[in-house]
């Protein structure tokens, strides 16, 4: 009697101090991801920051591209202007050029007819006033070509300048062109970088919830688990021995990693394992189903409890096939795979708690590809 007596006091002692280090695993657990939703909030607000800061870059790029448009605008009616003084000046020298060559054909006759009147005044021994005459328009016909020729010299002087100064305007206008178009492009640059901003802002903030969510709900559920596994001998052990759920490749493996898109530590209570959708999912040993339905963050999942202080959970399936309540065996289809989101390749997440607590599922269970 007193050997049976000294044995129950230390299975009595045995089970508090798994029960104690079962409630520090589940703190430490809630401790880490509160950790990680306190993380995913301060990525929040630096990519809120950033957010903000992107958009008075844009405010400002969006003011200078105002500037030069309206620079531009008026190079191009400067220019306009330039083009049209230029081909009014050119239409000048034309008709000044017509008019010279009418003097010179006027001059030319002049000089004729006084050649003629010289001829008839030798010959005659008299002078003429139309010699006289003659004279005086020729002057006056070369005084006119000489002032139209020195017009023409002003206005080409002239013309020249301007297109010199129509060249600059247009090279301003070029160069104002190019610094629209790099404004225009730094806008798109910014607009891009605003959209991933504002989508890895409402990434975190959605991780940040639905981790938080995790925690109390799933805490609630090891509570619930832990209670209903109280009536079963704690023998962690499975007479029948242990299936696997699924043949696959591991893509995420049990406890912490770093998160490669996020580039950040994250805490996995157990593994993903790949295979394509609606695969059929096995129990991995007998049991009683314990849970079947949608839980918040790990989609429709089934739980079994194996009646032996262990647990296994099996989440993100397209269809449920168990219910609630019901006594499956080891293999049993239970349910047909799904994936986490749209996004996502096509997974079962498959955990194993002993105790309420997570442990690693390939400490019981060996996955084959």
């Amino acid at each position: 009697m007193k050997t049976i007596y000294l044995l129950c006091i230390i299975l009595t002692i045995l089970s508090y101090n798994l029960m104690a280090d079962e409630i520090s695993d589940t703190e430490r657990q809630l401790r880490e991801t509160e950790a990680q939703v306190e993380q995913r909030r301060r990525q929040e607000q630096e990519a809120a920051r950033r957010l903000r800061e992107e958009e008075q870059r844009k405010i400002q790029t969006q003011r200078q591209l105002t500037q030069a448009q309206n620079q531009i605008i008026n190079l191009r009616r400067k220019e306009q202007e330039e083009l049209q003084n230029i081909e009014q000046a050119r239409n000048i020298i034309s008709q000044t050029q017509q008019k010279i060559e009418q003097i010179n054909s006027n001059t030319n006759q002049t000089i004729l007819h006084l050649l003629i009147a010289d001829q008839a005044k030798t010959k005659l021994k008299i002078n003429t006033p139309d010699t006289q005459l003659l004279t005086n328009i020729a002057k006056n016909h070369i005084a006119q070509r000489n002032s139209l020729h020195y017009q023409i010299v002003n206005i080409t002087t002239d013309t020249t300048n301007r297109e010199r100064e129509l060249d600059k305007t247009i090279e301003e206008a070029t160069a104002e062109q190019e610094r629209i178009d790099t404004y225009q492009r730094e806008t798109q640059q910014i607009d891009t970088t605003i959209s991933t901003l504002e989508r890895q802002r409402r990434e975190y903030q959605d991780q940040a919830n639905q981790l938080a969510r995790t925690a109390t709900e799933l805490q609630t559920l090891i509570n619930t688990l832990r209670e209903q596994a109280e009536r079963y001998q704690h023998t962690y052990a499975f007479p029948n021995g242990v299936e696997a759920p699924v043949r696959g490749r591991i893509i995420t493996p049990f406890g912490t990693r770093t998160d490669p898109r996020y580039n950040i530590q994250t805490y996995s209570n157990g593994i993903d394992i790949a295979v394509p959708e609606n695969t059929p999912v096995r129990a991995i040993a007998d049991g009683v189903v314990v849970f079947s339905g949608n839980f918040s963050t790990l989609g429709r999942m089934i739980v079994i409890d194996h009646q032996n202080g262990i647990h296994s959970l099996y989440a993100f399936n397209n269809l449920l096939i168990a219910r609630k309540d019901e006594n499956v065996t080891k293999g049993q289809t239970i349910a047909q795979s799904g994936k986490r989101n749209t996004e996502q390749q096509p997974s079962l997440h498959f955990e194993i708690r002993r105790g309420g607590t997570a442990v690693n599922p390939l400490d019981y269970v060996r996955i084959q590809n």
